[in-house]
Formats: structure tokens, sequence, C-alpha cells
């Protein structure tokens, strides 16, 4: 199988450089096409080599980059570390939110947190729903 062609000119030696954002980019750009082009996963040895001249580096080192390109961001199943979280609005009763203020007030001086930073309204409010939802959830269960 012949490699991917490309439209990119071969570059200088840049082995001893770090990538950089467009190149990773253009790499992602031509195993994609390698994939769609050859049906498979497996990149040649020929290929390599190919995309070495590409960015001026070895064959060896295109290969590295493409084994953590292709760990980093999977195409078929992009990793999300966050749960997904949909967008809230409440109206809350002033009393609340004066309660909230007050209360990241007196976290904020006892230091519980201070490893999340200073605590704010909303913060506060993330961790009493929390708290909240736990006890409602104990009382339910047992």
């Amino acid at each position: 199988m012949q490699p991917t062609k490309t439209t990119t000119q071969p570059t200088r030696n840049r082995s001893n450089t770090k990538w950089r954002a467009g190149d990773i980019e253009l790499l992602r750009q031509m195993m994609k096409q390698d994939r769609e082009a050859s049906g498979r996963q497996a990149i040649t040895g020929e290929t390599l080599k190919a995309w070495g001249r590409v960015f001026g580096r070895s064959p060896k080192a295109v290969q590295l980059m493409v084994h953590k390109v292709s760990k980093a961001q999977p195409e078929s199943k992009p990793q999300d570390v966050r749960p997904q979280t949909y967008p809230t609005s409440m109206r809350l009763p002033d009393k609340w939110l004066t309660a909230a203020d007050s209360l990241a007030d007196k976290l904020n001086e006892q230091g519980a947190f201070l490893a999340f930073g200073r605590l704010d309204r909303s913060t506060v409010l993330r961790l009493a729903i929390q708290r909240g939802l736990a006890v409602m959830a104990e009382d339910l269960d047992g």
C-alpha cells in the first residue's frame, strides 16, 4: 500500500524540537486519511518514513507521536473526564442567598475547603444541594 500523499513539503530536521500544535493536527489528519484510504488501523513503515520526511523527524519519532495522538484522543470513543452537566437555573429566596453568603464567609475563615480555593455563594449552594440529596436518599433507603 502506498503511503498517503500529502501536499506539505518536507521540512528541515527538527528531531530535537518539540512537536508544534499545527504538526500534531496535521498528523491527526494524515492518520485519518490513511485509515480511510487503507481501511486498516496499523500504519506501515513506508508511511512512517514518508511522514517523517514531511515533519523532518525519524520514523520512530513519528511512530511515537502517532501512538500518543491515538491514545490521547481516540476518534471512535472520545473521553470525557467530567460527568455531563446540564445548566439549571433556579430562583431562590433572598434569605437563602444571604445564608449561603454567610456560610461561604465562615467556611473561608475556617479554611475547611482551602484546597479548592476561595468558596463563593455558588459553591456553597452546590455543597448544600449535594448534602441535601445524600440525606434525602438516606432517608428513603432506611
